[in-house]
């Protein structure tokens, strides 16, 4: 096995070449990209050397569907990441995994590859593995934003996240595996918040509009359940609401596009091919400046007896950079030998979070806060 080195499987992916590329900026490892298409992988490769003006990166072809060879491919690196649509085969990953005895952290938000890793839970404290999942800005910073701003108060009572995302979709490409498992997300949207002490899930009709920061003002919002939040009342028993809120991609994809797609994946799953066209058309088509995503968090409650409110602003012009700088983050403290820990993990809980808001700021992700 290689040490110092991080395998990414979809390295050349619009956030997977992120990742990369960050982590050799900020860490002295060498780095594998690693997919299905070895002619991409190792242009990606000779980019990124050049970049470095060194040969730190390489490149791999793996197959996350051929469970044999990633075990093999697996024990040329000590730390793997997932960045490509590979959700589906998380099982094949995680075997492979622990039998290479690599560490791992993903960005993918699956239902079905949480139900996989929690069933991998005692096998991976068992072969002294770490393994974090829901990497990334959403799922990973609003439960994070959350235990950042806790510090503040004495009973925090409410603590709102919400996100907003304006890109020019057009300076992308998508594979069609990315956009399918991407509507498999949506069948699985649980719109659930927290109020009165317990999980509500919320009617069709249900929004909430949140003031982002230039210019960006009352935009409609709906709740989106994400695993990091289901443990921030339990952490915090002061919390009477919490949740976080998603808005849209354009008009169009918003009110047409993406209702069509969740009815029509359900009735006709075999159509996910021909929705995904679609909905890349939508996104390409009706995108418009200016561009820029946003995650805000909203919280309130006591410090001393007096009551306190607070604003939360994260944001970078790349959805794809604020992808992939929390990945970095979060690395920065597994790297550390002081806080070497074994078992799984969601990200949000991984990290420290006063240094990992540090690094966000260092990386060149926008932070503000306001008391």
């Amino acid at each position: 096995m290689r040490s110092n080195t991080f395998l990414i499987l979809g390295g050349y992916g619009n956030a997977g070449i992120v990742i990369a590329r960050l982590l050799l900026n900020y860490t002295s490892s060498n780095v594998i990209i690693a997919a299905r298409s070895y002619e991409k992988a190792n242009a990606a490769a000779v980019k990124l050397n050049l970049e470095t003006n060194s040969t730190r990166v390489s490149a791999l072809r793996v197959d996350a569907a051929d469970a044999l060879s990633l075990e093999y491919t697996f024990r040329l690196c000590n730390f793997l990441i997932a960045a490509s649509s590979t959700s589906e085969y998380t099982l094949n990953i995680c075997n492979a995994a622990i039998k290479a005895g690599v560490d791992y952290l993903d960005i993918q938000f699956s239902k079905s590859k949480l139900q996989v890793l929690k069933s991998f839970e005692e096998k991976i404290k068992a072969s002294n593995r770490c393994f974090i999942t829901d990497g990334g800005f959403h799922p990973g910073l609003p439960a994070v934003m959350i235990r950042y701003a806790a510090r503040f108060f004495d009973e925090i009572e409410t603590a709102n996240v919400a996100s907003m995302i304006r890109v020019n979709w057009k300076e992308y490409n998508f594979s069609q595996s990315t956009m399918i498992e991407f509507i498999a997300e949506l069948q699985e949207y649980n719109p659930s918040y927290f109020a009165d002490g317990k999980w509500i899930k919320a009617k069709l009709s249900y929004s909430r509009k949140f003031n982002f920061n230039g210019g960006f003002k009352n935009r409609r919002t709906v709740p989106f359940m994400l695993e990091e939040m289901k443990l921030i009342p339990e952490t915090y028993p002061s919390i009477k609401e919490t949740d976080f809120f998603v808005g849209g991609f354009n008009w169009f994809v918003d009110y047409f596009i993406l209702p069509l797609v969740m009815v029509f994946s359900r009735l006709y799953p075999k159509s996910k091919k021909s929705l995904s066209k679609f909905l890349i058309w939508g996104l390409k088509k009706f995108s418009r400046p200016p561009y820029r995503t946003i995650l805000k968090l909203e919280a309130g409650g006591f410090a001393g007896k007096q009551r306190k409110s607070i604003e939360m602003f994260v944001s970078h012009e790349d959805s794809y950079f604020l992808t992939a700088v929390p990945v970095i983050a979060c690395i920065l403290q597994y790297l550390d030998e002081s806080n070497k820990r074994t078992g799984l993990y969601t990200m949000a809980y991984y990290v420290e979070p006063a240094r990992f808001i540090n690094d966000l700021k260092m990386m060149g992700v926008n932070v503000s806060v306001r008391k």
